[in-house]
C-alpha cells in the first residue's frame, strides 16, 4: 500500500505532470476509436471493416518498422542530452532520416508483397493505400517531446488531430466502398498532426540536422530496440495480417474489434509507462517507479471486471450482430491486458535503468522464437483461428513476465544489498 506521503510526493513530481499530460491526450485516443467504431462497423459493414482492419494491421507493422525502436533509444538519448540543443539537432535529423529510409524498404517490401501473396494480390489497393499512414507517422514527434518532458505543445496538435479525423470519419465514410476513404483520412491526419509537431520543434530551436556518420550512428545505437521491436511485432502487431492470410478475411472483423478495445485499454497506462521511461533512463529513482506500478496495476484489475461486463453492450451497441462472436476473445485480451503491463514495466523502464537492455531485449527475443514455435504447433495439430492466436498470443506474454520477473527479483535482491 502506498503511504500518504509517497502518495503526496508523487503527486508533486515533475513525473506526475508529464503523465498526467499524456493521459489526456491518451483519454482522447481512447474514446476516438469508440466514437469511429460505430460509423466504420455499420457503414462499412463486416466484410469490409474486416478488409480495412487488415489493411490497418499493413500499416500497424510498418509504423513499428519505421520507428525502427527509436520511441525508445531516441526517447531516451534526448532525455540524456536535454541540456545541448545542438546534440539534439542532430538526433532529430538523423531519426527522421532513419525513418524515411525505412519507409521507402518497408514500401517495396510491401509493393512485392502485392504481387506475390494471394491476399496480399486480392486486396492490392487497400494494402498500398495503407502505406499514406505509415509515411505521415514518420514526421510525429512524440518520442523527442517525451525524452524533454515538454509534452503540453504536441497535446494541443494530437488532440486536434483526433477530433479532425472524428468529423472526417462521420462526413466522409458512407458505405462499404469507403475503405480506401478511411485510410486516407487516417494517413491525412497524422500528417498534419506530424507537420504540426515538427514546427513545433523548430519554434523551440531544434532544427532537424542531417550528418550521414551520426544517421550511422543512430542506427546502430537503436539496432538492438530494432531488433527486439521486430521481434515483438510477432505476437504483437502482425496478428491481424497472419489472421488474414490463414484464417481468411472474414475471421478479420472479430478479432480486430476486440484487439481495438483491448489496445484502448492498454492506452490508459501509456502516459505513465512512457513517462516512466525516460524519467528511469535520467533519475533512476525505484521508489517512484514502484509506486507508479503498483498504481497502474491497481487501476487494471479494478478495470477488468467492468470491461468483461460492459464489452458485449458496447459491441451490441455500437455494431451489428456480425461482431457479437468477438466477446470470447476480448475476455481473453483482459487477460492479456494485465500481464502486458507488468511485463511492459519489468521491461525498458526498470531494465534500463539498472543497464540491462540485454535482458529487455532478449526477453522478446526469446518470446517470438516461443510464439513462433508454438503457432507452428497449432497449423500443425489444430488450425489457426481468431481464438487460438489469440490464446498463444496469452501464453507468450505470459512467458515474458515470468522471463522479466525472475531477473527483476534478482535484480533487485543485488541493488539493495549493494
Amino acid at each position: 500500500m502506498l503511504s500518504n506521503q509517497n502518495l503526496s510526493s508523487l503527486l508533486r513530481h515533475r513525473l506526475f505532470k508529464n503523465s498526467s499530460t499524456l493521459f489526456f491526450v491518451q483519454v482522447v485516443n481512447y474514446l476516438v476509436p469508440l466514437i469511429t467504431l460505430s460509423v466504420l462497423t455499420k457503414n462499412l459493414g463486416y466484410a469490409s471493416y474486416s478488409i480495412l482492419a487488415f489493411a490497418l494491421g499493413v500499416a500497424v507493422v510498418g509504423n513499428v518498422i519505421t520507428d525502427y525502436g527509436f520511441y525508445l533509444s531516441a526517447t531516451e538519448r534526448v532525455a540524456r542530452y536535454r541540456k545541448y540543443p545542438t546534440i539534439l539537432a542532430i538526433n532529430l535529423g538523423s531519426v527522421l532520416t532513419c525513418k524515411l529510409l525505412l519507409f521507402i524498404a518497408y514500401s517495396i517490401l510491401i509493393f512485392c508483397a502485392t504481387l506475390t501473396v494471394d491476399r496480399f494480390a486480392e486486396y492490392q489497393s487497400e494494402v498500398l493505400y495503407a502505406l499514406f499512414p505509415v509515411f505521415t507517422n514518420i514526421l510525429l514527434l512524440n518520442w523527442f517531446f517525451q525524452g524533454l518532458e515538454k509534452m503540453k505543445p504536441i497535446a494541443v496538435v494530437m488532440i486536434s488531430s483526433k477530433i479532425l479525423l472524428v468529423a472526417m470519419i462521420f462526413l466522409l465514410v458512407k458505405s462499404s466502398e469507403d475503405v480506401v476513404t478511411a485510410l486516407l483520412i487516417q494517413g491525412f491526419t497524422t500528417g498534419l498532426a506530424g507537420v504540426a509537431s515538427l514546427l513545433i520543434a523548430m519554434h523551440a530551436g531544434y532544427f532537424p540536422v542531417v550528418r550521414l556518420r551520426h544517421i550511422y550512428v543512430t542506427a546502430r545505437c537503436g539496432l538492438s530496440y530494432f531488433v527486439s521491436r521486430l521481434a515483438s511485432l510477432t505476437y504483437t502487431g502482425m496478428n491481424t495480417l497472419l489472421l488474414g492470410v490463414f484464417a481468411g478475411i472474414g475471421s478479420v472483423g472479430a478479432y480486430a474489434i476486440a484487439e481495438q478495445i483491448y489496445k484502448a485499454l492498454q492506452g490508459i497506462f501509456h502516459p505513465i509507462y512512457f513517462s516512466v521511461y525516460p524519467y528511469m533512463a535520467s533519475q533512476r529513482n525505484y521508489r517512484v517507479f514502484f509506486n507508479a506500478l503498483a498504481l497502474s496495476v491497481g487501476a487494471a484489475i479494478l478495470i477488468i471486471p467492468f470491461a468483461h461486463l460492459l464489452y458485449p453492450v458496447f459491441v451490441n451497441l455500437v455494431t451489428s450482430e456480425s461482431f457479437s462472436a468477438s466477446s470470447e476473445i476480448f475476455d481473453i485480451f483482459l487477460l492479456i491486458f494485465l500481464v502486458n503491463l507488468i511485463g511492459s514495466f519489468l521491461g525498458y523502464p526498470y531494465l534500463v535503468a539498472l543497464g540491462e537492455n540485454r535482458l529487455a531485449n532478449k526477453s522478446i527475443l526469446l518470446a517470438a522464437l516461443f510464439h513462433v514455435a508454438l503457432l507452428s504447433l497449432v497449423y500443425l495439430f489444430y488450425e489457426i483461428t481468431a481464438t487460438s492466436l489469440v490464446l498463444s498470443v496469452l501464453v507468450t506474454e505470459s512467458f515474458v513476465l515470468l522471463y522479466r520477473l525472475r531477473y527483476t527479483l534478482a535484480l533487485e535482491y543485488e541493488r539493495r544489498r549493494a
